[in-house]
């Protein structure tokens, strides 16, 4: 009720063809850009469900305009903004286990091996394979569709039990990461001290920001002291 009372706020739908759940819930980090939101407003409606793949269906597609009304209709007070003009089609889909990938039968869940911080990206040294026996772990990760990277939602603990979730199998670096990028100029190697400015796995390429403002794109190979590749 509160939400309904302020004024417009802007938010926009992502650009995405396919929203891949691992749940069957939908929340609203997952289909739009909240980051321009003040603070208390976006944490307020990040983890909210906007929609839920019905029982016994593994898919379904809707429109932009559709989910834009959806989302206009658990917060009045979002001004929602197209991305692709309102009619184009996005498919909601169950993202597969690992055994479904791998045509494994045994389902594969993971916890955690150490306690990670809220908004960490989760990654194959942070978990271990543990035995799903059935069980349901809480909404303890989301999946970042921005970054493509699996997040903690929330400080979690040692030993929080994951469920049946996709890890990524590359090491992935965050936005904000503090890394060395080294290259050459004829014979001169050259380091320069650099800030990602967005997610990105190792062998790909990705945009950081110099300490003078250069922001560039550049390949990523990850190792123990972090460096980006060079050019």
């Amino acid at each position: 009720m509160f939400l309904g009372m302020l004024q417009p706020f802007n938010v926009v739908l992502l650009n995405q063809t396919e929203i891949v759940t691992e749940d069957r819930n939908v929340v609203m980090r997952d289909i739009a850009d909240i980051s321009a939101l003040p603070p208390e407003l976006r944490a307020k409606v990040a983890n909210m469900q906007i929609l839920q793949l019905p029982p016994g269906s593994d898919s379904f597609e809707l429109s932009e305009r559709q989910l834009a009304a959806l989302v206009r209709r658990r917060v009045p007070a979002l001004h929602v903004h197209y991305s692709n003009g309102g009619g184009h089609m996005l498919r909601v889909s169950v993202a597969p286990g690992p055994d479904a990938q791998s045509g494994d039968t045994n389902t594969l869940c993971y916890s955690l091996a150490a306690a990670v911080m809220g908004g960490a990206i989760i990654q194959r040294g942070d978990v271990t394979e543990s035995a799903c026996d059935g069980r349901k772990g809480p909404r303890a990760v989301y999946f970042d569709r921005r970054h493509m990277v699996l997040r903690a939602n929330g400080d979690l603990n040692a030993g929080t039990f994951l469920g049946n979730v996709r890890i990524p199998a590359k090491p992935v670096v965050d936005r904000g990461t503090d890394l060395v990028f080294r290259f050459r100029q004829g014979p001169v190697a050259v380091e320069r001290h650099v800030r990602t400015i967005q997610a990105g796995r190792s062998g790909e390429r990705l945009f950081v920001q110099a300490q003078d403002g250069t922001v560039m794109s550049v390949p990523y190979m990850a190792s123990s002291d972090d460096v980006a590749g060079s050019e």
